[in-house]
């Protein structure tokens, strides 16, 4: 998320100056690729979360490492995060900058309404919180991006973006738990091991996946030529 903010906070002068200079064509490529840069890095930490929830919990709490539920339900809420970021630098350049704490405090008060009802049912209790926080997220990202559509005419590559990323993080993880099942090592070292295994391959899958696209932009470096003096 501090990369992704990182991403969002640079996002704003760009997109403010292709809004005033009314280059759509080079803004809608700039968004959609901001949107896939968020994708990239948020959708394989969230189904990463997801599927190694127990054994995170087991490596940095081996002697409280109950509550791995919890960790996949609250994983879920990173991808709306991740994009409501984004969508939010997006909208903070062009010019709508109150839109965001409207949408927060509607949120706020669905999130507290939830909490009151959700936490003191038994079988929910600290589960009822995190299904408030989900909730809270997904209505952000819904506001901002019905908004961003509302304000730019885009067509925007996101699903396809998810659905290939998606795909690529559940290969490597699959890739990765082959490899590491033909040795014996502790728990934790396998862990970690597997885990470090899931990003290379991960890279490695989307770099030749997007060459042509997305992906090379961050790759690509421009040759700049000496200039000649006469």
């Amino acid at each position: 998320m501090a990369i992704n903010g990182a991403v969002a906070v640079n996002l704003v002068p760009e997109i403010a100056k292709l809004n005033v200079l009314k280059n759509n064509k080079e803004l809608n490529k700039k968004i959609n690729f901001s949107l896939f840069i968020t994708t990239f890095i948020v959708i394989p930490i969230m189904i990463g979360m997801f599927i190694y929830s127990d054994e995170i919990l087991n490596l940095l709490y081996p002697n409280a490492n109950k509550g791995g539920d919890l960790l996949k339900l609250a994983s879920i809420s990173i991808i709306f995060c991740g994009l409501s970021q984004t969508i939010t630098g997006i909208l903070q350049g062009i010019g709508e900058v109150g839109a965001y704490l409207k949408f927060i405090s509607f949120s706020m008060i669905v999130k507290l309404i939830l909490n009151l009802i959700l936490i003191p049912i038994d079988s929910l209790l600290e589960k009822g919180a995190i299904i408030s926080s989900l909730v809270y997220d997904i209505i952000i990202f819904i506001l901002v991006y019905k908004k961003m559509k509302e304000k730019l005419d885009l067509k925007l590559n996101i699903l396809s973006d998810v659905f290939k990323i998606s795909s690529i993080t559940i290969i490597a993880i699959f890739i990765s738990k082959l490899l590491i099942n033909n040795f014996i090592l502790s728990n934790r070292i396998k862990t970690i091991i597997e885990i470090l295994l899931v990003a290379i391959i991960y890279f490695i899958l989307s770099f030749f996946i997007f060459q042509s696209g997305n992906l090379k932009n961050i790759f690509k470096f421009e040759n700049r030529k000496k200039p000649k003096y006469q």
